[in-house]
Protein backbone atom coordinates (compact mmCIF):
# COMPACT_ATOMS: atom_id res chain seq x y z
CA UNK A 1 0.00 0.00 0.00
CA UNK A 2 1.09 3.42 -0.42
CA UNK A 3 1.47 6.28 1.59
CA UNK A 4 -1.91 7.83 3.63
CA UNK A 5 -3.74 10.20 0.92
CA UNK A 6 -6.51 12.59 2.73
CA UNK A 7 -8.44 14.76 0.64
CA UNK A 8 -8.82 18.26 1.31
CA UNK A 9 -10.53 19.52 -2.20
CA UNK A 10 -12.87 21.86 0.06
CA UNK A 11 -10.38 22.75 3.09
CA UNK A 12 -9.44 20.97 6.11
CA UNK A 13 -12.84 22.17 7.65
CA UNK A 14 -14.54 20.43 4.29
CA UNK A 15 -13.12 17.18 5.13
CA UNK A 16 -13.96 17.46 8.86
CA UNK A 17 -17.56 17.70 8.61
CA UNK A 18 -19.92 16.43 11.68
CA UNK A 19 -22.57 13.42 10.94
CA UNK A 20 -25.48 12.32 12.97
CA UNK A 21 -25.00 10.44 15.87
CA UNK A 22 -24.56 6.84 15.11
CA UNK A 23 -26.50 4.10 17.37
CA UNK A 24 -24.26 1.66 19.39
CA UNK A 25 -25.43 -2.02 18.52
CA UNK A 26 -25.34 -3.62 21.61
CA UNK A 27 -25.02 -7.11 22.01
CA UNK A 28 -27.96 -9.32 21.41
CA UNK A 29 -29.31 -10.71 24.40
CA UNK A 30 -32.64 -12.64 25.38
CA UNK A 31 -35.79 -10.33 26.26
CA UNK A 32 -36.62 -10.30 30.36
CA UNK A 33 -39.78 -12.36 30.42
CA UNK A 34 -42.71 -11.19 32.77
CA UNK A 35 -43.17 -12.85 36.12
CA UNK A 36 -47.19 -12.98 35.93
CA UNK A 37 -48.99 -16.03 34.95
CA UNK A 38 -52.63 -15.60 34.58
CA UNK A 39 -52.75 -19.36 33.75
CA UNK A 40 -50.47 -22.39 33.91
CA UNK A 41 -50.76 -25.79 32.56
CA UNK A 42 -48.54 -28.81 32.59
CA UNK A 43 -47.13 -30.85 29.56
CA UNK A 44 -50.47 -32.87 28.73
CA UNK A 45 -52.26 -30.21 28.74
CA UNK A 46 -54.70 -29.07 25.40
CA UNK A 47 -52.62 -26.16 24.79
CA UNK A 48 -54.56 -25.23 21.27
CA UNK A 49 -57.97 -25.25 23.23
CA UNK A 50 -55.94 -23.16 26.29
CA UNK A 51 -55.08 -20.26 24.23
CA UNK A 52 -58.34 -19.91 21.79
CA UNK A 53 -60.13 -19.22 24.94
CA UNK A 54 -57.67 -16.91 26.96
CA UNK A 55 -58.23 -13.56 26.72
CA UNK A 56 -56.62 -10.57 25.30
CA UNK A 57 -53.55 -9.99 27.61
CA UNK A 58 -53.68 -13.27 29.16
CA UNK A 59 -50.26 -15.29 30.17
CA UNK A 60 -50.45 -18.96 29.09
CA UNK A 61 -47.56 -20.25 31.58
CA UNK A 62 -45.69 -23.90 30.78
CA UNK A 63 -44.31 -25.97 33.69
CA UNK A 64 -40.81 -27.28 33.56
CA UNK A 65 -40.34 -30.36 31.42
CA UNK A 66 -41.11 -31.27 27.67
CA UNK A 67 -44.17 -30.62 25.56
CA UNK A 68 -44.01 -33.32 22.40
CA UNK A 69 -40.07 -32.81 22.11
CA UNK A 70 -39.93 -35.27 19.73
CA UNK A 71 -43.04 -34.41 17.62
CA UNK A 72 -45.19 -31.35 16.80
CA UNK A 73 -47.32 -28.93 18.01
CA UNK A 74 -49.71 -27.56 16.02
CA UNK A 75 -51.79 -24.52 16.70
CA UNK A 76 -54.65 -22.83 14.63
CA UNK A 77 -57.24 -20.04 14.59
CA UNK A 78 -55.84 -17.95 17.90
CA UNK A 79 -57.53 -14.94 17.34
CA UNK A 80 -57.17 -12.61 20.56
CA UNK A 81 -58.54 -9.05 20.54
CA UNK A 82 -54.72 -8.43 22.38
CA UNK A 83 -51.73 -10.35 22.66
CA UNK A 84 -51.75 -13.44 24.37
CA UNK A 85 -48.34 -14.48 25.55
CA UNK A 86 -47.40 -18.19 25.66
CA UNK A 87 -44.23 -18.92 27.71
CA UNK A 88 -42.86 -21.11 30.58
CA UNK A 89 -43.52 -19.99 34.46
CA UNK A 90 -40.62 -18.42 36.16
CA UNK A 91 -37.66 -19.79 36.11
CA UNK A 92 -38.51 -23.49 34.52
CA UNK A 93 -37.01 -24.70 31.69
CA UNK A 94 -39.34 -25.80 29.27
CA UNK A 95 -39.01 -27.94 25.72
CA UNK A 96 -41.39 -27.70 22.93
CA UNK A 97 -40.78 -29.67 19.53
CA UNK A 98 -41.76 -28.61 15.95
CA UNK A 99 -44.55 -25.70 16.67
CA UNK A 100 -46.31 -25.00 13.73
CA UNK A 101 -49.16 -22.00 13.70
CA UNK A 102 -51.06 -22.02 10.98
CA UNK A 103 -54.42 -21.18 9.43
CA UNK A 104 -54.85 -17.97 11.17
CA UNK A 105 -52.66 -16.87 13.72
CA UNK A 106 -53.35 -13.37 15.23
CA UNK A 107 -51.44 -11.36 18.35
CA UNK A 108 -49.22 -14.05 19.45
CA UNK A 109 -46.41 -13.58 21.54
CA UNK A 110 -44.38 -17.29 22.32
CA UNK A 111 -41.23 -16.69 24.39
CA UNK A 112 -38.64 -18.10 26.76
CA UNK A 113 -38.68 -22.02 25.41
CA UNK A 114 -36.08 -24.40 24.17
CA UNK A 115 -37.78 -24.87 20.17
CA UNK A 116 -35.94 -28.56 19.83
CA UNK A 117 -36.54 -28.91 16.04
CA UNK A 118 -37.57 -25.27 15.33
CA UNK A 119 -40.95 -23.33 14.80
CA UNK A 120 -43.11 -22.17 11.50
CA UNK A 121 -46.07 -20.21 10.78
CA UNK A 122 -47.38 -21.16 7.74
CA UNK A 123 -51.17 -19.47 6.51
CA UNK A 124 -52.77 -15.84 7.38
CA UNK A 125 -51.13 -14.23 10.31
CA UNK A 126 -50.80 -10.71 12.59
CA UNK A 127 -48.86 -9.89 15.34
CA UNK A 128 -46.81 -12.64 15.96
CA UNK A 129 -43.62 -12.54 17.66
CA UNK A 130 -40.99 -14.70 18.72
CA UNK A 131 -38.92 -14.10 21.50
CA UNK A 132 -35.96 -15.37 23.44
CA UNK A 133 -36.17 -18.73 22.80
CA UNK A 134 -33.07 -20.69 21.91
CA UNK A 135 -33.07 -23.14 19.01
CA UNK A 136 -29.86 -25.16 18.59
CA UNK A 137 -28.68 -28.23 16.35
CA UNK A 138 -27.48 -29.42 19.96
CA UNK A 139 -31.33 -30.44 21.16
CA UNK A 140 -32.30 -31.61 17.96
CA UNK A 141 -33.14 -28.89 15.44
CA UNK A 142 -32.15 -28.18 12.01
CA UNK A 143 -33.96 -25.34 11.25
CA UNK A 144 -34.98 -21.97 13.30
CA UNK A 145 -37.99 -19.42 12.45
CA UNK A 146 -39.97 -20.39 9.10
CA UNK A 147 -42.43 -18.11 7.14
CA UNK A 148 -45.00 -18.54 4.70
CA UNK A 149 -48.01 -17.04 4.09
CA UNK A 150 -48.97 -19.99 1.30
CA UNK A 151 -51.34 -17.36 -0.31
CA UNK A 152 -52.49 -15.30 2.59
CA UNK A 153 -50.93 -12.28 4.16
CA UNK A 154 -48.67 -12.19 7.11
CA UNK A 155 -47.80 -8.80 8.83
CA UNK A 156 -46.21 -7.41 11.73
CA UNK A 157 -44.21 -10.46 12.15
CA UNK A 158 -41.34 -10.28 14.90
CA UNK A 159 -38.13 -12.52 15.59
CA UNK A 160 -36.70 -11.08 18.46
CA UNK A 161 -33.57 -11.82 21.37
CA UNK A 162 -33.55 -15.69 20.13
CA UNK A 163 -30.44 -17.61 19.88
CA UNK A 164 -29.88 -19.72 17.24
CA UNK A 165 -27.02 -22.19 16.58
CA UNK A 166 -25.36 -25.68 15.15
CA UNK A 167 -28.58 -25.75 12.89
CA UNK A 168 -26.86 -27.96 9.61
CA UNK A 169 -28.75 -30.93 8.53
CA UNK A 170 -27.78 -33.62 6.42
CA UNK A 171 -30.36 -32.80 3.98
CA UNK A 172 -31.16 -28.55 3.44
CA UNK A 173 -33.79 -29.40 1.06
CA UNK A 174 -36.38 -29.51 3.20
CA UNK A 175 -38.12 -25.25 3.07
CA UNK A 176 -35.75 -23.31 5.88
CA UNK A 177 -33.19 -26.45 6.59
CA UNK A 178 -30.16 -25.34 8.18
CA UNK A 179 -31.37 -21.91 8.76
CA UNK A 180 -31.82 -19.10 11.30
CA UNK A 181 -34.57 -17.40 9.63
CA UNK A 182 -36.64 -18.28 6.54
CA UNK A 183 -39.65 -15.96 4.93
CA UNK A 184 -41.10 -17.20 1.86
CA UNK A 185 -44.06 -15.97 -0.03
CA UNK A 186 -43.11 -12.65 -1.70
CA UNK A 187 -43.64 -9.17 -1.13
CA UNK A 188 -47.55 -9.32 -1.73
CA UNK A 189 -47.96 -11.82 1.04
CA UNK A 190 -45.26 -11.11 3.18
CA UNK A 191 -45.16 -7.28 5.07
CA UNK A 192 -43.43 -5.22 7.85
CA UNK A 193 -41.12 -8.16 9.54
CA UNK A 194 -38.91 -7.01 12.48
CA UNK A 195 -35.71 -9.51 13.02
CA UNK A 196 -33.88 -7.97 15.68
CA UNK A 197 -31.37 -8.69 18.90
CA UNK A 198 -30.83 -12.27 17.48
CA UNK A 199 -27.72 -14.64 17.87
CA UNK A 200 -27.54 -16.41 15.09
CA UNK A 201 -24.08 -19.17 14.40
CA UNK A 202 -21.86 -20.46 14.60
CA UNK A 203 -22.48 -23.43 12.61
CA UNK A 204 -25.16 -22.68 9.93
CA UNK A 205 -25.50 -25.38 6.95
CA UNK A 206 -27.08 -22.38 4.86
CA UNK A 207 -28.19 -18.93 4.67
CA UNK A 208 -28.52 -17.21 8.05
CA UNK A 209 -31.51 -15.31 6.92
CA UNK A 210 -33.14 -15.82 3.85
CA UNK A 211 -36.49 -13.74 2.07
CA UNK A 212 -38.21 -14.35 -0.95
CA UNK A 213 -39.10 -11.25 -1.64
CA UNK A 214 -40.71 -8.49 1.21
CA UNK A 215 -42.48 -5.46 1.53
CA UNK A 216 -40.91 -3.96 5.25
CA UNK A 217 -37.82 -6.05 6.89
CA UNK A 218 -35.86 -4.45 9.70
CA UNK A 219 -33.61 -6.36 10.74
CA UNK A 220 -31.04 -4.68 13.25
CA UNK A 221 -28.87 -5.58 15.92
CA UNK A 222 -28.37 -8.81 15.47
CA UNK A 223 -25.34 -10.93 15.43
CA UNK A 224 -24.44 -13.31 12.81
CA UNK A 225 -21.37 -15.45 13.71
CA UNK A 226 -19.29 -18.24 12.10
CA UNK A 227 -17.73 -20.51 11.56
CA UNK A 228 -20.39 -21.84 9.21
CA UNK A 229 -20.99 -25.65 9.28
CA UNK A 230 -18.44 -27.79 7.77
CA UNK A 231 -21.20 -28.93 5.94
CA UNK A 232 -21.73 -25.72 4.35
CA UNK A 233 -18.37 -25.41 2.89
CA UNK A 234 -18.13 -29.25 2.23
CA UNK A 235 -21.41 -29.25 -0.07
CA UNK A 236 -21.09 -25.68 -1.45
CA UNK A 237 -24.19 -24.53 -0.02
CA UNK A 238 -24.40 -20.42 -0.79
CA UNK A 239 -25.06 -19.52 2.48
CA UNK A 240 -25.33 -15.61 2.31
CA UNK A 241 -25.94 -13.44 6.19
CA UNK A 242 -28.76 -12.31 4.12
CA UNK A 243 -30.11 -13.51 1.04
CA UNK A 244 -33.19 -11.42 -0.45
CA UNK A 245 -34.25 -12.66 -4.11
CA UNK A 246 -37.86 -10.77 -5.38
CA UNK A 247 -38.86 -7.60 -5.92
CA UNK A 248 -39.05 -6.02 -2.03
CA UNK A 249 -39.47 -2.50 -0.55
CA UNK A 250 -38.46 -0.81 2.61
CA UNK A 251 -35.52 -3.47 3.52
CA UNK A 252 -33.60 -1.92 6.43
CA UNK A 253 -30.54 -3.64 7.36
CA UNK A 254 -28.29 -1.35 10.34
CA UNK A 255 -26.61 -1.96 13.74
CA UNK A 256 -25.90 -5.61 13.18
CA UNK A 257 -22.25 -7.26 13.56
CA UNK A 258 -20.92 -10.32 11.63
CA UNK A 259 -17.93 -12.40 12.43
CA UNK A 260 -16.13 -15.05 10.71
CA UNK A 261 -19.22 -16.33 9.09
CA UNK A 262 -17.70 -17.80 5.94
CA UNK A 263 -20.04 -16.82 3.22
CA UNK A 264 -19.85 -17.97 -0.32
CA UNK A 265 -20.23 -15.40 -2.84
CA UNK A 266 -21.73 -12.17 -0.87
CA UNK A 267 -22.48 -11.94 2.90
CA UNK A 268 -25.44 -9.65 1.53
CA UNK A 269 -27.06 -10.75 -1.60
CA UNK A 270 -29.95 -8.65 -2.96
CA UNK A 271 -31.26 -10.09 -6.02
CA UNK A 272 -33.45 -11.23 -8.64
CA UNK A 273 -36.12 -8.53 -8.14
CA UNK A 274 -36.94 -4.41 -8.35
CA UNK A 275 -35.75 -3.26 -5.07
CA UNK A 276 -37.38 0.14 -3.76
CA UNK A 277 -35.66 2.03 -0.46
CA UNK A 278 -32.76 -0.05 0.87
CA UNK A 279 -30.82 1.21 4.13
CA UNK A 280 -27.59 -1.00 5.38
CA UNK A 281 -26.27 1.69 7.63
CA UNK A 282 -23.72 0.69 10.78
CA UNK A 283 -22.56 -2.79 10.20
CA UNK A 284 -19.35 -4.41 11.29
CA UNK A 285 -18.66 -6.87 9.00
CA UNK A 286 -15.34 -8.54 9.78
CA UNK A 287 -14.36 -11.32 7.33
CA UNK A 288 -12.92 -14.48 8.19
CA UNK A 289 -9.23 -14.58 7.35
CA UNK A 290 -8.72 -18.20 5.71
CA UNK A 291 -11.38 -17.07 3.25
CA UNK A 292 -9.23 -14.37 1.92
CA UNK A 293 -7.27 -17.49 0.30
CA UNK A 294 -9.31 -20.28 0.61
CA UNK A 295 -11.57 -20.57 -3.15
CA UNK A 296 -14.41 -22.29 -1.66
CA UNK A 297 -15.26 -19.04 0.73
CA UNK A 298 -14.60 -16.16 -1.58
CA UNK A 299 -16.70 -13.39 -0.59
CA UNK A 300 -17.69 -9.81 -0.80
CA UNK A 301 -19.40 -8.19 1.83
CA UNK A 302 -22.17 -6.86 -0.19
CA UNK A 303 -23.26 -8.16 -3.84
CA UNK A 304 -26.66 -6.44 -4.78
CA UNK A 305 -28.76 -5.35 -7.98
CA UNK A 306 -29.23 -1.54 -8.31
CA UNK A 307 -31.98 -0.33 -6.40
CA UNK A 308 -34.55 3.05 -6.65
CA UNK A 309 -33.44 4.73 -3.29
CA UNK A 310 -29.84 3.31 -1.33
CA UNK A 311 -28.10 4.31 1.94
CA UNK A 312 -24.98 2.42 2.09
CA UNK A 313 -23.52 4.33 5.38
CA UNK A 314 -21.29 4.08 8.23
CA UNK A 315 -20.36 0.40 7.90
CA UNK A 316 -17.00 -0.96 8.24
CA UNK A 317 -15.47 -3.91 5.99
CA UNK A 318 -12.80 -5.61 7.05
CA UNK A 319 -10.83 -8.61 5.01
CA UNK A 320 -13.22 -9.37 1.89
CA UNK A 321 -11.65 -11.48 -1.13
CA UNK A 322 -13.71 -9.40 -3.04
CA UNK A 323 -14.72 -6.04 -1.07
CA UNK A 324 -18.06 -4.49 -1.65
CA UNK A 325 -20.19 -4.42 -4.73
CA UNK A 326 -22.26 -1.27 -4.93
CA UNK A 327 -24.29 -2.38 -7.26
CA UNK A 328 -24.05 -4.57 -10.05
CA UNK A 329 -27.30 -6.29 -11.58
CA UNK A 330 -25.39 -7.91 -14.44
CA UNK A 331 -27.14 -10.86 -15.96
CA UNK A 332 -29.50 -11.30 -12.54
CA UNK A 333 -33.10 -11.27 -13.91
CA UNK A 334 -35.72 -8.62 -13.07
CA UNK A 335 -33.11 -5.79 -11.41
CA UNK A 336 -33.21 -2.57 -12.72
CA UNK A 337 -30.64 -1.59 -15.10
CA UNK A 338 -29.67 1.38 -13.16
CA UNK A 339 -30.70 2.80 -10.25
CA UNK A 340 -31.24 6.00 -8.33
CA UNK A 341 -31.06 8.68 -4.85
CA UNK A 342 -27.94 6.58 -3.68
CA UNK A 343 -26.14 7.77 -0.67
CA UNK A 344 -22.73 6.00 -0.41
CA UNK A 345 -20.93 8.13 2.53
CA UNK A 346 -18.62 7.63 5.64
CA UNK A 347 -17.64 3.94 4.81
CA UNK A 348 -14.35 2.26 5.81
CA UNK A 349 -13.62 -0.70 3.59
CA UNK A 350 -9.81 -2.29 3.71
CA UNK A 351 -8.19 -5.28 3.30
CA UNK A 352 -9.56 -6.55 0.28
CA UNK A 353 -7.38 -9.50 -1.63
CA UNK A 354 -8.25 -9.93 -5.22
CA UNK A 355 -10.76 -6.78 -6.14
CA UNK A 356 -10.81 -2.72 -5.86
CA UNK A 357 -12.05 -1.97 -2.08
CA UNK A 358 -15.23 -0.65 -3.62
CA UNK A 359 -16.57 -1.46 -6.72
CA UNK A 360 -19.49 1.30 -7.68
CA UNK A 361 -21.78 2.17 -9.97
CA UNK A 362 -24.82 1.77 -11.88
CA UNK A 363 -26.48 4.81 -9.99
CA UNK A 364 -27.67 7.66 -12.83
CA UNK A 365 -29.81 10.00 -10.85
CA UNK A 366 -28.97 11.89 -7.70
CA UNK A 367 -25.91 9.88 -6.42
CA UNK A 368 -23.36 10.59 -3.75
CA UNK A 369 -20.64 8.67 -3.11
CA UNK A 370 -18.42 10.84 -0.67
CA UNK A 371 -16.62 10.12 2.61
CA UNK A 372 -15.15 6.65 2.49
CA UNK A 373 -11.99 5.14 3.34
CA UNK A 374 -10.06 2.49 1.88
CA UNK A 375 -6.94 0.97 2.01
CA UNK A 376 -6.97 1.15 -2.31
CA UNK A 377 -7.61 4.12 -3.91
CA UNK A 378 -11.13 3.29 -4.71
CA UNK A 379 -12.79 5.58 -2.45
CA UNK A 380 -11.70 8.39 -4.80
CA UNK A 381 -14.46 7.77 -7.34
CA UNK A 382 -18.23 8.64 -8.51
CA UNK A 383 -17.29 12.12 -8.17
CA UNK A 384 -16.08 12.11 -4.78
CA UNK A 385 -13.89 15.50 -2.76
CA UNK A 386 -13.84 13.98 0.59
CA UNK A 387 -11.85 10.82 1.12
CA UNK A 388 -9.18 9.02 2.58
CA UNK A 389 -7.29 6.09 0.04
CA UNK A 390 -4.33 4.41 0.77
CA UNK A 391 -5.12 3.98 4.57
CA UNK A 392 -2.87 1.90 6.74
CA UNK A 393 -5.68 0.79 9.50
CA UNK A 394 -5.35 1.75 13.03
CA UNK A 395 -7.51 0.10 15.16
CA UNK A 396 -8.66 1.10 19.47
CA UNK A 397 -9.37 -2.94 19.16
CA UNK A 398 -9.71 -5.92 17.42
CA UNK A 399 -13.25 -6.23 18.59
CA UNK A 400 -15.34 -3.42 17.76
CA UNK A 401 -12.56 -1.91 15.48
CA UNK A 402 -12.93 1.99 15.85
CA UNK A 403 -10.75 3.65 13.44
CA UNK A 404 -7.80 6.04 14.75
CA UNK A 405 -6.51 9.00 12.91
CA UNK A 406 -8.99 9.54 10.33
CA UNK A 407 -9.70 13.46 9.51
CA UNK A 408 -13.83 12.51 9.41
CA UNK A 409 -15.91 10.04 11.02
CA UNK A 410 -16.17 6.85 8.98
CA UNK A 411 -16.82 3.20 9.66
CA UNK A 412 -19.29 1.24 12.14
CA UNK A 413 -19.36 2.19 16.07
CA UNK A 414 -20.88 -0.77 16.47
CA UNK A 415 -20.07 -2.16 20.06
CA UNK A 416 -20.68 -5.49 20.93
CA UNK A 417 -20.22 -5.20 24.73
Amino acid sequence: MGALAVCLAVGAAGCAVAVGAVRYAPKATAARLGQTCTRTVGPHADLEGALRHARGHAVLCLRAGSYAAGGQIYLSHITPTATVTLRPTPGATVKLGWLELAADVRNLTVEGFVLTRGAADVGPAANVTFRANTVSGADGATSGFYFYGDGGLQRNMHVLGNRMSYLAPADLAPPGAGQCVTVSGGGSEERDFDISHNVCGPGIGDHYVQVGGIDGLTEDYNEFLGPAAPEALQDQAHNNVLQIFGDSENVEFSHNVIRGSESRGQEILIEEGRFVHVNIDDNLFVGAPRCLRYWNCYSYALGMCATDGLWFQHNTVIGYHWGVQVTHSGGSPGCLASGRDYQVTHNIVVGTNDNADITYGECEQRCVFDYNVTSDRSARQGGARHYVIDWRPRWRNRTTFGPLGLPFQAGSPADTG
